[in-house]
């Protein structure tokens, strides 16, 4: 059972350690209702530094693709973590990368940006789309920046 997320991960947070617990947990919990075949792998795509310049702005990220990676993996909920295409816009994108990696489900968060296209995909591709977590505004890799530039 392969779980799939996708996001920057730049700065990391509480609450990126919950989303990916959550998102854990749900192929665990399929497997535990014999749903699910063999062990559970959890994989983390990340946002290359390029295409977070483009949906950030050019003082973004503030750590590297790279360093990102290797702090993800550091994780043990992680089992795997691979660097997305810098071009990653469209349907046929999505598609391929969730080929690719034999997701079984996509598991995103409530203000996951493009939810209804993300659900459209998922159904082509045969892949489950699961919200494993609510939106809790209280914490943003942004928020953190402006908190340190206003300490």
């Amino acid at each position: 059972m392969i779980i799939f997320v996708t996001g920057i991960f730049d700065l990391l947070h509480v609450e990126h350690v919950r989303f990916l617990a959550a998102a854990k947990k749900q192929g665990q919990g399929l497997r535990a209702k014999g749903q699910g075949p063999g062990r559970c792998c959890l994989m983390v795509g990340i946002e290359s530094d390029a295409r977070v310049k483009k949906l950030k702005g050019d003082d973004r990220p503030i750590m590297s693709q790279s360093d990102r990676k290797e702090m993800l993996e550091a994780l043990k909920m992680v089992d795997k973590v691979v660097i997305l295409p810098e071009k990653f816009d469209t349907e046929e994108d999505y598609l391929k990368i969730l080929t690719d990696t034999k997701a079984d489900i996509y598991a995103v968060s409530e203000n996951s940006p493009f939810l209804d296209n993300k659900k459209i995909v998922c159904a082509k591709a045969g892949v489950t789309l699961k919200v494993v977590r609510e939106y809790n505004p209280e914490y943003s890799t942004t928020k953190i920046i402006e908190k340190i530039v206003n300490y």
